[in-house]
């Protein structure tokens, strides 16, 4: 997979990098999160009736954002029970799976340095 990086850290896909905050489980989004070494939300996991719109919003983004983080394993907006959504735009190339299967699509856009 050929990845696209740019030099300036606060962008993705040509869109200033969020800072996500969890406002906790809602309806359509009562997934588990997974933090990093900061405590800032890393990943989630899909929980049975888990909207891709729910969850963008209970971490304070748009779902096109969300989308954009999970766009290279991904690929969908489609949701499956236990699916694995990368909520750092750092890990794009790293975190997430779609039914148990890791995608390799080309980047919507210039991604951040990844890690």
């Amino acid at each position: 997979m050929r990845s696209l990086t740019i030099e300036e850290p606060d962008q993705l896909g040509g869109y200033s990098i969020l800072e996500l905050r969890d406002t906790g489980p809602r309806p359509y989004a009562t997934g588990d999160v997974k933090t990093d070494e900061a405590g800032k939300p890393a990943s989630y996991t899909v929980a049975a009736g888990d909207t891709m719109i729910s969850v963008a919003e209970r971490f304070c983004i748009y779902h096109h954002y969300l989308y954009m983080m999970n766009a290279v394993r991904r690929g969908s907006h489609e949701l499956f029970v236990g699916d694995t959504l990368n909520l750092n735009p750092y890990t794009v190339e790293t975190v997430g799976d779609i039914n148990g299967v890791v995608q390799s699509n080309e980047p919507v856009g210039p991604l951040p340095p990844q890690r």
